[in-house]
Order: C-alpha cells, then sequence, then structure tokens
C-alpha cells in the first residue's frame, strides 16, 4: 500500500465536507 492509498482511505472514513472522497473512489 502507498502512502496515496492510506490518504484516501482516510479521506473515505472520515466526514469530509467535500464529495470529492467518494466521487474519488468511484
Amino acid at each position: 500500500m502507498t502512502t496515496a492509498n492510506v490518504a484516501h482511505n482516510l479521506i473515505e472514513d472520515a466526514p469530509t465536507d467535500k464529495p470529492q472522497g467518494k466521487i474519488h473512489r468511484t
């Protein structure tokens, strides 16, 4: 797993105000 992957996981798990995290994973 790379650092970017970990960050993505954190953003997905964390309640972010931006819907980018979810759209980014789609």
